[in-house]
């Protein structure tokens, strides 16, 4: 249920993150309190705290339910608590959209259900605007001040707490519900509702660094640079500390902790001291930050605020670092020689890989090798975290630089956050062991992958290894295995003559050419005449376009039943037709496959061999020679 409101508050807010961030720049330079003040700016960071990041949170809730009329409509009705209310009513915002979406989505249905065919659009339209002014009067009249009543006590029964000097507590479950991945749900439920409330009374807000403090995790990662066992995880803890501190990657420091839960002493007293000091001196800044780097954090911090907000970031970085140190050491003290090399290995594999995860690696590429990497290319890799910034972006980076030295080519990387993952059987999809049960519910067709560490560069070495090396020479190791098999039945293998070769070809579309192909597949007796709708459907699942000009394709595996036997059907098409995603995956060289069995093996080798020739792949597509094409997929 946690994961759900997480999910449903992320989708919602990340959309909308680069106003938050503008707002925030925009207070911080132009306020009356910033560094260059301006009443004109200033009137507009107002009216966008005030008025467009609710009305933009409740379009984006009401459309993701309702699409664009949904969003529409929850605007509209947001203005009621927006525009009487004393307090930021982003909050309120939120729940409005979703909810208004899912009235006016209950509505549609009825009406198309209810209404003899013709009038459904106009009984709709009057239905919907009706809602929509009943929805305006319960907003102004019931949600503005039951939510500031609301906001009210939660402000105050906060601040009694800060008076209290009982706040700083707050870090027993903030450091631990960050390591667990439940930053955003912090984030998107406690600081920056307090954190809008308190900005608009006072110019600033403690509650935007609660979170975003990057000094106990600092702590914890210099800490195993200085005692760790071997010279390669103090490189890794050192290299990480850097990327935290001013990348603002926070799940890196993660797995050291999840590998040693004692380490979650450092982290909650490093908070604790760094929100102690934080309330005392009455720091903060002026918005949240995305991604909570220092660089970040100082950009968003008001003037006379530096030292404050410096001392924070400081002082919860050397409780973190001095308590790590002193577990560490005693660690290292109590183990015994074969422990000692069990507790080396096992610090080591908390930056690279532990065996437990490998083998379930292993099992889920084993499991899904011959129907994901043998029938569906993988064409793309997507890195995901929970909200597809800093650490998947990091991540996507660092893969794509290993696929480069390993020489794998044509491979599209990219990050995103887990709820925008697309579900296609060609997409590989890398997410941090936590969230990866998320990541297969959203993409359950692709093929995922578990990691620890976003800095994993040898477990990306084994994945690169294991799905695209083995995705390159399967095929030939697959034809070697079966040769003398496949010698044996060569009488019921197809051979490639002229009258599968179609050149010169002129096509509309995509769907043209899969009708083509299909057709003459059918005409020259290889499949039923069924596996030309078999061949679309695919097509509609993912595209079969490889890169460099090349297409294949075929049918769906419950398609298989229509083959009759082997053959392959090749069309030239010079002038290219559309086939992929992207405006540039022109297709010049489509060559249709029905399969049974493994025959066509050595045609689809020919096909990956062309990518990596220019010369083949230009013979291909230019030759009038239809016995030269015979002769290269020999």
């Amino acid at each position: 249920m946690l994961k759900k409101i997480v999910y449903f508050l992320s989708s919602i807010i990340m959309p909308n993150m680069t106003v938050f961030i503008i707002y925030g720049f925009l207070h911080s330079f132009f306020s009356t309190l910033g560094w260059f003040p301006n009443e004109n700016i200033e009137k507009i960071s107002n009216f966008i705290i005030l008025y467009l990041i609710p009305i933009l949170l409740a379009y984006t809730g009401g459309a993701s339910i309702a699409k664009h009329k949904g969003g529409v409509i929850a605007s509209i009705v947001v203005l009621g608590v927006v525009l009487f209310s004393f307090s930021n009513m982003f909050l309120p915002a939120i729940l409005i959209g979703p909810l208004v979406g899912w009235l006016i989505k209950k509505n549609d249905i009825y009406f198309k259900n209810n209404v003899k065919s013709g009038f459904e659009m106009i009984i709709i339209s009057f239905s919907n605007s009706i809602i929509t002014i009943l929805l305006l009067f319960v907003s102004l009249y019931i949600i503005t001040p039951l939510f500031e009543y609301v906001s009210y006590m939660i402000f105050f029964v906060t601040q009694t707490i800060i008076d209290f000097h009982y706040f700083p507590l707050i870090s027993i479950f903030v450091e631990p519900s960050k390591v667990y991945f439940l930053n955003n749900f912090i984030n998107y439920t406690f600081c920056i509702p307090l954190g809008m409330q308190e900005i608009h009374d006072s110019n600033r807000s403690i509650f935007f660094l609660i979170e975003s403090n990057p000094g106990p995790g600092a702590g914890i990662l210099f800490a195993f640079s200085v005692l760790g066992k071997n010279r390669n995880v103090k490189k890794f803890a050192l290299n990480g500390a850097l990327i935290h501190l001013f990348g603002g990657v926070h799940e890196i420091y993660f797995p050291y902790v999840l590998k040693n839960l004692k380490l979650f002493v450092p982290l909650i007293c490093g908070g604790i001291a760094g929100t102690f000091l934080l309330v005392t001196f009455k720091g903060g800044i002026y918005s949240i930050v995305s991604p909570g780097s220092i660089l970040s954090i100082l950009a968003m911090t008001p003037p006379g605020s530096y030292v404050v907000n410096i001392l924070v970031m400081f002082i919860s970085f050397l409780v973190s670092f001095f308590i790590s140190l002193f577990l560490i050491y005693i660690d290292n003290l109590t183990l015994n020689k074969y422990n000692k090399k069990k507790y080396a290995t096992n610090v080591i594999k908390s930056t690279l890989y532990d065996s437990e995860e490998l083998k379930n690696n292993h099992l889920d590429f084993n499991v899904k090798k011959k129907s994901t990497v043998q029938n569906n290319i993988i064409k793309q890799v997507i890195v995901a975290c929970d909200a597809g910034l800093g650490s998947s972006a990091l991540a996507s980076n660092i893969f794509s630089r290993e696929l480069k030295k390993m020489n794998v080519a044509n491979i599209l990387v990219s990050n995103s956050a887990i709820n925008l993952l697309p579900n296609d059987p060609n997409i590989l999809v890398i997410t941090h062991k936590f969230l990866t049960e998320r990541a297969k519910k959203k993409a359950p067709s692709s093929l995922h992958y578990s990691i620890t560490n976003f800095l994993d560069v040898e477990m990306y070495k084994k994945i690169i290894n294991e799905v695209f090396v083995y995705q390159k020479n399967n095929i030939q190791t697959t034809i070697s295995e079966n040769k003398n098999n496949i010698k044996l039945q060569t009488e019921k293998m197809f051979i490639l003559s002229k009258e599968n070769i179609f050149l010169n070809c002129t096509m509309k579309n995509k769907e043209t050419v899969i009708q083509f192909v299909g057709e003459h597949l059918y005409k020259l007796g290889y499949v039923q005449k069924e596996y030309i709708d078999s061949m679309l459907e695919r097509e509609k699942l993912s595209t079969t376009y490889l890169g460099e000009c090349i297409a294949i394709p075929h049918g769906t595996l419950e398609g298989k039943k229509f083959v009759k036997k082997t053959g392959i059907v090749f069309v030239q098409i010079p002038e290219g037709v559309m086939f992929g995603d992207h405006k540039d995956d022109i297709a010049k060289l489509v060559i249709g496959i029905a399969a049974n069995n493994n025959e066509h093996l050595h045609v689809v080798s020919k096909i990956t061999n062309a990518l990596d020739d220019p010369i083949i792949l230009n013979n291909l597509m230019t030759t009038n020679d239809k016995k030269k094409i015979i002769k290269v997929f020999l």
